[in-house]
């Protein structure tokens, strides 16, 4: 056996040592794909869960849902408190967006997602809804919301006297870093 006969052979090896450890880092990376779907499908719904906790969990708060999804006359505080529970809805679909558009989220969980999200479009919340969805990336109102609502909510105002003097968030100066 020559030099080179060995030299080939050493090529061999380690093409094949190559090929197991690509192969090896592909699986792993499939597995960590999984992991990252499975956690963030998590993270979303636990956000879900903890929004509609509070409203089965303090009859104030379950109250003024009902209140506020039968059109019922809302004191300025009531106006503040559904205006701040849709926000936090909103941004919690945001994020949720975001992952799903990274393809984290599963299409099932997406669309039961956008599914839950159709009490925020009742005519209670609606003008809550437009006014939080105001400064939202277009694509994310249109994906969650269609088109329609996309195009109520560009030129949204505050639906009830107390949030009108209320700035949206484009009206303060940019975060000095």
């Amino acid at each position: 056996m020559t030099l080179s006969d060995l030299g080939a052979i050493g090529e061999f090896l380690g093409f094949i040592a190559v090929a197991v450890t690509l192969i090896y880092f592909a699986r792993q990376l499939r597995q960590n794909t999984a992991s990252t779907r499975i956690a963030a499908s998590w993270s979303m719904m636990e956000a879900f869960n903890l929004a509609h906790s509070e409203i089965f969990t303090q009859r104030e708060t379950a109250e003024l849902t009902l209140k506020t999804l039968q059109g019922g006359d809302l004191d300025p505080v009531e106006q503040i408190q559904v205006n701040s529970m849709t926000l936090r809805h909103v941004n919690s679909l945001i994020v949720t967006h975001e992952a799903y558009q990274a393809g984290q989220l599963s299409e099932a969980i997406w669309q039961r997602t956008v599914e839950d999200a159709e009490f925020l479009t009742t005519s209670g919340i609606r003008p809550f809804l437009l006014m939080n969805l105001r400064l939202a990336p277009q694509k994310f109102v249109a994906d969650v919301f269609g088109e329609e609502i996309a195009r109520e909510a560009a030129t949204a105002e505050p639906p009830h006297r107390t949030l009108r003097g209320v700035k949206a968030r484009a009206d303060f100066p940019p975060a000095q870093v």
